[in-house]
């Protein structure tokens, strides 16, 4: 029957969306160097099983820092000191964030941060201007944001003070 098509559709195409799949963001294939509008050069080297990062979350990354030559200029896994920070701006160099954006919980990937995404024409403490940067990234841990309860086309009350408040759930109880 037709209306049994579009229902097995529909939950094909759920499920699909559920795993993390869609025609807007396919799945990298592992190993395999990708390039961002921006410059950002990315390859995953490991897929995780966790959420996928959003705006606003909190992340726990260990990482290897080198310059172009390959060598080191910071490493947590040695340090045991890994970069914890919320993904909004300015919280991380821009290709750092931009890269932690295309990630889930437990990926692991290579990134080259060219200067305008890294420290620029400035550059910053061991880090010279004009430097290209790449890192093994890896997100050890995820925090999702809270999100803002969605009141939909619920109505809001306003008191005489100012207040706006919207009845969520209709209690059972006596009335005070």
């Amino acid at each position: 029957n037709h209306m049994g098509k579009k229902i097995k559709i529909f939950f094909i195409f759920s499920v699909l969306s559920f795993c993390g799949f869609s025609q807007s963001e396919p799945k990298p294939i592992l190993n395999k160097e990708y390039t961002t509008k921006s410059g950002l050069k990315y390859t995953f080297i490991k897929f995780g099983d966790g959420l996928k990062v959003e705006e606003g979350d909190k992340v726990i990354t260990n990482y290897i820092g080198r310059f172009e030559n390959d060598s080191v200029f910071d490493n947590s896994y040695k340090t045991g000191v890994p970069f914890s920070f919320k993904v909004t701006k300015n919280q991380a160099a821009e290709g750092y964030l931009e890269a932690v954006r295309l990630m889930h919980k437990g990926d692991k990937v290579n990134i080259v941060v060219p200067p305008a995404l890294g420290y620029g024409v400035t550059g910053s403490g061991a880090i010279p201007p004009n430097a290209t940067l790449k890192f093994e990234l890896e997100i050890t841990d995820l925090k999702k944001a809270p999100k803002p309860y969605a009141v939909g086309k619920k109505d809001s009350i306003r008191l005489e003070s100012g207040v706006k408040y919207v009845i969520i759930q209709q209690g059972k109880g006596t009335k005070i």
